[in-house]
């Protein structure tokens, strides 16, 4: 889906804007600066224009208009998901009620002495009975999905996204994680250009990746959860590798 379709909301039609126009800039300038590690890394395997990418999405950091979107849908659906409970809950008082079929009052205005059958209830309609039941899943559907939303928040304030984004990502295009010197200029360089001050090193991101991305791996696998299940994902086998050395990776590899 190209996410350029959407319908964001107006008042956050700008910030995007700003932040996608932010977000070329730093691709340009990273692609500059770090031509010679870009080569290496492409000749590692390393989709260039996917690196570029998570490297201006790491460096830039700021997405606040993402986070008030993501706060605003997760009300939303709690209130959608009560709203539905609770017209569920009324329908099912109203199908089930003699009195709310109009078939009653006629047979107690005279309908009895006239032959008339006492009359179903709404309830009797497979229609009436398949309204209810498709509200009571919507209702536990929209807040399955506001409780995800929570559980998604809560790891975005605890970690930098950016870069765990960018470390999960490049495990699955470099599973043995080679060329993380080259990785940690690219970064260094990435966060200049965004006007940071901040150096990165091939230890720090194999901290980084061991302590964050890993959690955030398993996250998003978590809401695949439907699709790994039907077809098991080699990136759950990549995430629980150890990246310390060469001979680690070969080990569990081969066990």
């Amino acid at each position: 889906m190209n996410t350029n379709a959407l319908d964001f909301d107006d008042e956050m039609d700008a910030d995007r804007r700003k932040w996608q126009k932010e977000l070329v800039r730093l691709e340009n300038t990273i692609s500059k600066a770090g031509r010679h590690d870009l080569r290496v890394m492409k000749n590692a395997g390393v989709d260039q224009k996917v690196l570029l990418t998570l490297l201006a999405l790491a460096a830039q950091g700021d997405r606040k208009w993402m986070l008030k979107l993501m706060r605003q849908r997760q009300a939303a659906l709690k209130s959608l998901s009560k709203r539905l409970d609770n017209l569920a809950r009324e329908t099912k008082q109203r199908v089930d009620d003699p009195l709310s079929d109009v078939r009653f009052w006629a047979y107690m205005n005279g309908g009895s002495v006239l032959g008339m059958q006492f009359p179903k209830t709404l309830a009797d309609d497979p229609g009436a009975e398949l309204a209810v039941g498709a509200m009571r899943t919507l209702a536990k559907i929209t807040k399955e999905q506001a409780i995800k939303f929570g559980l998604y928040l809560k790891a975005w304030g605890k970690t930098d996204m950016g870069v765990a984004l960018l470390l999960a990502r490049y495990r699955t295009l470099c599973p043995k994680m080679n060329h993380l010197d080259a990785l940690a200029r690219l970064l260094t360089d990435a966060f200049e250009a965004a006007g940071k001050n901040k150096c990165f090193s091939a230890d720090g991101l194999r901290k980084t990746y061991k302590r964050r991305a890993t959690r955030l791996l398993r996250l998003w696998l978590k809401f695949n959860a439907p699709t790994m299940e039907a077809t098991p994902d080699p990136a759950m086998a990549i995430a629980n590798r150890s990246i310390l050395g060469a001979e680690a990776y070969r080990t569990n590899t081969h066990a």
